[in-house]
């Protein structure tokens, strides 16, 4: 029996009830099971885009959309009056950086055996049990080529010295650049985390207005990539335009 090429798959997976068609035409473009993958139009298929794990978010927390231009987006999260800010697969850092000096992994030798790391500063590094910091430009192989990204600090070993919340299984491997640390930017806000879900918004350039029944209006403004304000809006006269006393 001859068997015909099938070369598109543009009509994509269809339903049990058209698998005896074969007099439809498009029955020689389409797929029986078609699962994590992209039907293109062009006749072709492509995997499907994964997803990334970059951070826990907290419990009820609200998450806003605030899309600055093409090129810069980013992701706030309003949790119990704060406002945590992601961008580029991670939490935004302050501008401020410290280079890292050593990266010291230690061995936990009682079962389960795991790895843990100490991170030492070319400076104090003024770190509290609980931040969130920003780790980049780290280079190596092995562990060392997945450290770069955003960790809590676990604990205050001294001035110059944290460890992170993070447990390694396998041997670390060697470090090639060591990189440096940033402060993760944390954002003061008004809004406990019982009302977050009542808040409104709209978006103007750089500006995101927020409003919500129980709080006066507020202003979320970008000033750089790695600065931004919360703020409560001035109204000049109300929300209401000055009366027109003439005709």
């Amino acid at each position: 029996m001859a068997k015909l090429p099938q070369v598109s798959l543009s009509s994509g997976e269809v339903s049990p009830a058209i698998y005896g068609r074969v007099d439809l035409a498009r029955y020689m473009t389409a797929l029986r099971t078609c699962r994590n993958f992209i039907v293109r139009p062009t006749g072709g298929v492509s995997n499907r885009p994964g997803t990334e794990f970059i951070d826990e978010f907290a419990q009820n927390s609200r998450i806003i959309p605030f899309i600055f231009s093409v090129e810069q987006a980013y992701v706030l999260e309003f949790g119990d009056q704060t406002i945590n800010v992601y961008a580029n697969g991670g939490r935004v850092p302050t501008s401020t950086s410290i280079n890292i000096s050593a990266l010291n992994f230690h061995l936990h030798s009682t079962p389960p055996v795991y790895y843990y790391l100490t991170i030492e500063t070319a400076s104090p590094h003024g770190l509290g049990v609980g931040d969130t910091v920003v780790l980049s430009g780290i280079t190596g192989s092995g562990v060392y080529a997945v450290l770069n990204g955003t960790w809590s600090v676990y604990s205050i070993v001294s001035a110059t010295e944290f460890r992170i919340d993070a447990t390694f299984y396998e041997i670390p491997g060697s470090v090639t650049t060591l990189g440096s640390m940033s402060v993760a930017i944390e954002i003061a806000s008004p809004y406990s985390i019982a009302d977050v879900d009542d808040l409104s918004w709209t978006q103007s350039a750089d500006v995101l207005f927020l409003v919500h029944p129980n709080y006066p209006p507020y202003e979320f403004r970008r000033l750089s990539a790695t600065s931004f304000t919360m703020t409560e809006m001035t109204l000049e006269d109300g929300p209401f335009m000055e009366i027109n006393s003439d005709e």
